[in-house]
C-alpha cells in the first residue's frame, strides 16, 4: 500500500523519482524499514500474549483436572476412614488378644497393616509450593501408568519470586519433554527431577534418557515433526523474560535441562 502510494507520488503527480531526487530515491528503503519493525513489534507483542494466554489456559485446565482428582481422592478416603472406624474395634481387639497371648509379632504385624490403610488416606504433599504440588502430582500418575522410574527432590519455599504461570510454563513443559522422549523407549525410562531455591534463585535441573539424538539450533534443541518442540521454545522465552539462564544439553544418551532464575 505505501509502495503505491509513493509510486503515484513520485511518478504520476510528480517527476521526482524521474530526475534523480536524492530524497525521493532514498524515502522507499527507509519506509519500508520502518514498517517491518513496526511488525515486528507488533508481532511479538502478539506471540508474547499468545504465549501467555496458552499458558494459563494450560494451569486452568491443570487446576480443574486437580481438583476432580482430589474430589475424588476425598470421597475415596472418606469411605476408607468410614471403614476403618468400624474395623478399628477388631484391629484393637486382635492387637490386645495377640499382647495377651505373647504374640507380639502378630500384633506388630497388625500395628503396621493399619499404618499402611491410614497412609493411604494421607494427601502427598510434594513440598510447600502449590503449584509445583499440582503438576507433580499430574505427571506422577502418569509416570507410574507408563511404568517410568521417576526420581525428584524437591525444596521449594510456599512463595517464589516467579508467576505460577511463568513457573508452570517452565516446569510443566520440561516435564512434559521427558515424557515425550522417555515414551519412545521399550524399556529403562527414567526421569529426575531437582528443584530448589538458593540465594534467592530458582534452580530447575530435569534429566531424561532417550532414544533419538536431538538437534540442536542455536542451543535450543528443535524437531522435526510438525506442531512439535515448541515446549523447549516456550522454556528459553520464558526465562529470557525473566532475565534468568537456561541450558539444553546431552550426555551420554542423557538429555539434560538446566534453569536459574
Amino acid at each position: 500500500m505505501f509502495y503505491y502510494i509513493f509510486d503515484y507520488l513520485s511518478t504520476v503527480y510528480t517527476k521526482l523519482l524521474y530526475i534523480g531526487n536524492k530524497t525521493t530515491v532514498e524515502f522507499t528503503p527507509f519506509l519500508l524499514c520502518i514498517c517491518y519493525f513496526v511488525f515486528c513489534t507488533i508481532y511479538f507483542k502478539q506471540y508474547e500474549e499468545k504465549q501467555k494466554i496458552e499458558t494459563t489456559n494450560k494451569v486452568i485446565y491443570m487446576k480443574q483436572a486437580q481438583s476432580k482428582k482430589e474430589m475424588k481422592l476425598m470421597e475415596e478416603n472418606e469411605k476408607k476412614i468410614i471403614l476403618m472406624r468400624h474395623d478399628m474395634r477388631h484391629f484393637l481387639n486382635n492387637i490386645l488378644n495377640d499382647l495377651k497371648n505373647n504374640q507380639n509379632e502378630h500384633a506388630i504385624e497388625y500395628i503396621h497393616t493399619l499404618f499402611d490403610v491410614i497412609d493411604q488416606t494421607v494427601r502427598k504433599k510434594y513440598c510447600l509450593n502449590d503449584t509445583v504440588n499440582m503438576i507433580m502430582t499430574s505427571y506422577e500418575n502418569r509416570m507410574k501408568d507408563e511404568n517410568i522410574d521417576f526420581h525428584y527432590h524437591l525444596d521449594v519455599p510456599q512463595q517464589l519470586s516467579i508467576s505460577d504461570i511463568d513457573l508452570t510454563s517452565i516446569l510443566s513443559n520440561g516435564l512434559e519433554n521427558a515424557f515425550k522422549a522417555v515414551m519412545l523407549l521399550e524399556n529403562e525410562r527414567f526421569i529426575e527431577l531437582n528443584m530448589q531455591e538458593k540465594c534467592g534463585k530458582l534452580l530447575i535441573s530435569i534429566e531424561n534418557n532417550y532414544l533419538n539424538e536431538p538437534i540442536f539450533v542455536d542451543g535450543i534443541p528443535i524437531s522435526k515433526e510438525k506442531d512439535h518442540g515448541f515446549g523447549t521454545q516456550s522454556i528459553a522465552y520464558t526465562v529470557e523474560k525473566l532475565h534468568g539462564n537456561c541450558q539444553f544439553s546431552t550426555h551420554q544418551h542423557h538429555f539434560k535441562l538446566r534453569v536459574v532464575i
